[in-house]
């Protein structure tokens, strides 16, 4: 079974456009906490 965190982090690099880890943990914790500047 594929690791629940991949289409997550795939989705987050999407948004991020990033390979970095960091990058795309930010961007959930900013989407979780909705900090994050949806329009």
């Amino acid at each position: 079974m594929e690791n629940a965190t991949d289409p997550v982090k795939s989705a987050a690099n999407y948004i991020t456009d990033s390979n970095d880890e960091e990058g795309v943990f930010s961007t959930i914790d900013a989407i979780l906490n909705k900090t994050y500047p949806f329009n």
